[in-house]
């Protein structure tokens, strides 16, 4: 069976092992995450993922 990589791999309500964030990275799969608050999406750019999904509050997110 031949091998099959996804377009994009989406993460919400945290982020994958660090392991599996660079192994995506390596392979050049786009890695996207859904943030709900300011530190969640800097240590979510400090992973390097692909785009970062912000939530507004009404979807949960918070300001602080």
């Amino acid at each position: 069976m031949p091998a099959t990589r996804p377009a994009v791999v989406s993460f919400h309500f945290g982020l994958a092992p660090k392991f599996i964030l660079r192994a995506l990275q390596h392979t050049k799969v786009p890695d996207w995450a859904s943030v709900a608050r300011l530190s969640e999406a800097l240590y979510t750019q400090q992973q390097g993922c692909s785009a970062i999904i912000t939530q507004g509050m009404e979807a949960g997110g918070q300001i602080t």
